[in-house]
C-alpha cells in the first residue's frame, strides 16, 4: 500500500461533498490548536474518562467483538483497528474539547455536488447508501444556503474569478489577459497545473 511521502500528497477529492466558511475554518483552526484532531477516539488520562467519540465507540461496540491492545492503544475490532489518542487535561479543557467535536459551527457545509454525489451512490451502492441513511441528506445543502443567507456579511469589496485556459489556446487568451491586467484595480494570476 502506498503512503503519501509529502504534504502535497494530501490532495483534496475533486467530489468531496464539504466545503467551509472563512468564519467556520476559524473556529475549526482554533480547535486543531488548541485540541489538535479530536474526530477520533480521545481519552483523558486526567479524568479516565472518553471525552470524544462516544458514538463511534457504541456503534462499533453494538457491531462487532472488540477488545484493547494496550500496548499500541488501539480498539482492536473484527473489521479493523481504531487508535485512541490519549491526553492530560485538566475537567473545563475536556468540556471545552467535547463541545467542539461536536460543534457543527465548525463543521462545515454541504457544498453544491451533494445532491449529485447522493443520486450517484443511489445507483452504484444502493444498499450501503440505504444503511448509511445518506438519502436524508438530500436537500440539506440547500437548508445550509438558507441559514446561510440569513447571515448578515459585510457587502463584498472584490470579485475573483478562476478561468481554465486549455494550453492549446492560450495565446488566443492572452489578449484579453492583458486587457484586464491593464484595468486600474484589477490583479491578473497565472499558473499552468
Amino acid at each position: 500500500m502506498n503512503k503519501p511521502e509529502t504534504l502535497l500528497d494530501l490532495k483534496p477529492s475533486p467530489s468531496n461533498p464539504r466545503s467551509i466558511t472563512p468564519e467556520a475554518l476559524s473556529g475549526l483552526q482554533a480547535s486543531l490548536r488548541e485540541f489538535g484532531d479530536i474526530s477520533g477516539l480521545v481519552w483523558n488520562a486526567r479524568s479516565q474518562r472518553l471525552v470524544c467519540g462516544h458514538q463511534r465507540l457504541e456503534g462499533l461496540k453494538r457491531s462487532q467483538k472488540l477488545a484493547f491492545d494496550a500496548e499500541r492503544c488501539v480498539v482492536v475490532g473484527e473489521t479493523g483497528e481504531w487508535p485512541v489518542r490519549v491526553v492530560d487535561w485538566d475537567e473545563a479543557t475536556e468540556k471545552a474539547a467535547n463541545i467542539a467535536a461536536n460543534n457543527p459551527h465548525i463543521a462545515g457545509d454541504w457544498a453544491g455536488n451533494l445532491d449529485a454525489l447522493l443520486d450517484e451512490l443511489k445507483a452504484e451502492l444502493p444498499d450501503l447508501t440505504a444503511e448509511l441513511r445518506l438519502g436524508e441528506l438530500a436537500g440539506e445543502q440547500s437548508a445550509d444556503k438558507e441559514a446561510e443567507e440569513r447571515v448578515e456579511l459585510p457587502p463584498p469589496k472584490s470579485a475573483w474569478w478562476l478561468i481554465r485556459v486549455p494550453l492549446s489556446v492560450v495565446e488566443q487568451a492572452t489578449p484579453a489577459m492583458e486587457m484586464l491586467e491593464n484595468i486600474e484595480g484589477v490583479q491578473v494570476d497565472a499558473t499552468v497545473r
